[in-house]
Formats: structure tokens, C-alpha cells, sequence
């Protein structure tokens, strides 16, 4: 349909190909004339992505469906198949290890839509303990930390356990606790996400997806059912690897030497080799925190006190 080569028959899709390479504009619609008419409604429009690939392919060579010799195909496929087997049985153990019984819409929906806002979650934390004087956020007790805001009360809290928030005499209900419990799990996928939640959520069903983004930022699924980051010399198991990524404001620092102020150089490259950008990082995020892990150090709220509502109906 291109102007520029209208009228012209082509016996096969690789001799349009060829004619293809030579077409400066493959988005001319101009039909010849300037200026460049806008698109009408009728207009089939390719993507900038679509518009790439199809200039991609066209470099490459166009190919006719029939001069494809399937017994070729077929021969290398077979010859391949022996030296993937071992491969594809230890990605296979890697992805079952990391897999998570995730219920579709329903996980989805709780992520987008049931984590509660910032002002109830500060709430929360003053019935346990928080304070906010001066124009500073403190801890409970005679704690000498004071933080600038309820950003960085959450961090420090994320940091250094939950144990420092007063659960003795707490009269929130387990509903109340849970809701805090899946606010602070996702923290800092929330803080850290301009992506859509869905594409992340696709991402993350894929379990084979999750041991590349892992082994993106420094941490190697062994089959023994354990995760190794490599630049700690540390091995976790799947609830200390789910709650280090919740609780770890940039991922990437699993790729870093703990006794080092500065990143290494050989880090420096693995970042800038790791490829992995705000979806996958959010999908990663999401498989940590739909993958049914109590936080750590935030006791059950099952046990924690006696619910509010319970006391009062006592009275």
C-alpha cells in the first residue's frame, strides 16, 4: 500500500523485502505530495514498537514461508534438545521453587485497591506506640530517633523490626492489624511504582520470569529450595528472601558488598547490565508480597492483645 511503490507486483514477500530496504519512509503518507497528511479515522496505523520491528525484519530479510526446509528445523531441534535437557530440568526446579499460589484477580485487586491510605496507617501506629511532636515523627518510649516524616518512620520501622512499636497494651483489631501488616508489605513496591499493577502481576505468573529478575540483581535460586546473594556470601530461605526484597528500598543493593561505603566497580557494571526496569522490579515486588509470608518481627495479629471491639462488648 505504500505510495511509493504502488502498482508494482512482488512474486515473493523476500523480493518485497528487498524493494522494502530501499523505502526511506515506510510511513509515508503523503502519496507523494507535501506536506504529510494527517492520519484519517480509516487509517490502519502501525506503533513506534510495531514500526520497529517491522524495520528490523526488513533488514533482516524477509522470508518466503515455502523456502523454509522444516527437516532442517526439525534436525536442529532434536540436536538441541539433549544439551537443554539438564538446563531446562534446573530451571524447571528453580521456578518451582519460587512459585507462589497466586489467585488471579482476587491478589490483584487486593494490591490495587485494598491497601489502606497513609493517614490510617499513621493512625495505627500512634494506637502503637508513634508520636508525631515538634514537626517530627518518634518512636515509642524515650526513643532519641525522630524522623521527618511518616516516609521515613515507615523505613526506619522496616529496617530495624517491628518489635520497637508497643504491642503490650494494643486495642487494634485483627482486621486493623492486617490491614497495617499489607500496607507496610507493600511500602515500597507503592512508593516505587509508575507501572500498571496488571502488567507487573502478568510479569510475575510466569515463575521463570522471577529466577532471571532474582539472578538480575544478585540472588541465585539453588535447588536445594534456598536463594544465595552472591555479593553477601548469604543464604536465606524463601520467608528471609520475601521479607529482605519487602523490606529493601533499592534491590539492587543486594548486588553490593556490606563492608563497602561505595558500590565496587564490578557492581557498578552488574547494575548497569541487569536490565531490569520499574515493571520488572514491580513484579518482582509482587511475587514478595503475595507470596503468603508473615512480615518478620510483626507478631500475628491473632495474638497480638485483644481486639478493640471484643473489650467493649465485655463492658
Amino acid at each position: 500500500a505504500l505510495p511509493i511503490l504502488q502498482g508494482q507486483r512482488f512474486p515473493s514477500l523476500s523480493t518485497l523485502g528487498k524493494a522494502l530496504v530501499r523505502v526511506p519512509d515506510l510511513e509515508d503518507r503523503t502519496r507523494g505530495e507535501a506536506p504529510r497528511r494527517r492520519a484519517r479515522k480509516d487509517d490502519h496505523i502501525l506503533n513506534k514498537h510495531q514500526m520497529m520491528a517491522l524495520r528490523l525484519c526488513i533488514a533482516e530479510g524477509l522470508r518466503d514461508e515455502e523456502s523454509v526446509d522444516m527437516t532442517l528445523l526439525q534436525a536442529s531441534k532434536e540436536e538441541a534438545s539433549p544439551k537443554s535437557s539438564k538446563h531446562s530440568s534446573h530451571g524447571e526446579s528453580c521456578a518451582n521453587i519460587v512459585g507462589n499460589s497466586v489467585s488471579g484477580t482476587h491478589e490483584i485487586d487486593k494490591v490495587m485497591y485494598e491497601i489502606i491510605h497513609h493517614s490510617i496507617a499513621l493512625k495505627y501506629l500512634q494506637a502503637l506506640g508513634c508520636r508525631y511532636s515538634s514537626n517530627k515523627y518518634h518512636l515509642p518510649g524515650s526513643s532519641d530517633v525522630s524522623l521527618e516524616n511518616q516516609n521515613q518512620l515507615v523505613e526506619y520501622l522496616l529496617d530495624n523490626g517491628f518489635h520497637l512499636l508497643s504491642w503490650k497494651n494494643c486495642t487494634l483489631t485483627v482486621e486493623e492489624l492486617k490491614s497495617l501488616e499489607l500496607y507496610l508489605k507493600n511500602f515500597h513496591a507503592r512508593q516505587r511504582s509508575d507501572s500498571p499493577t496488571g502488567d507487573a502481576f502478568d510479569l510475575m505468573k510466569d515463575t521463570n520470569n522471577i529466577v532471571k529478575y532474582l539472578q538480575a540483581i544478585g540472588v541465585t535460586v539453588r535447588e536445594g529450595g534456598t536463594f544465595f546473594i552472591d555479593a553477601w556470601g548469604e543464604e536465606y530461605d524463601k520467608a528471609g528472601i520475601v521479607n529482605k526484597i519487602i523490606k529493601t528500598k533499592d534491590l539492587f543493593t543486594f548486588t553490593e558488598e556490606k563492608s563497602d561505603t561505595h558500590t565496587p566497580r564490578k557492581t557498578r557494571q552488574a547494575r548497569s547490565d541487569a536490565a531490569l526496569g520499574r515493571k520488572e522490579l514491580l513484579a518482582l515486588r509482587l511475587w514478595a508480597i503475595t507470596a503468603g509470608i508473615p512480615l518478620e518481627t510483626f507478631p500475628d495479629p491473632s495474638e497480638v492483645g485483644r481486639p478493640a471491639k471484643l473489650q467493649d462488648d465485655m463492658i
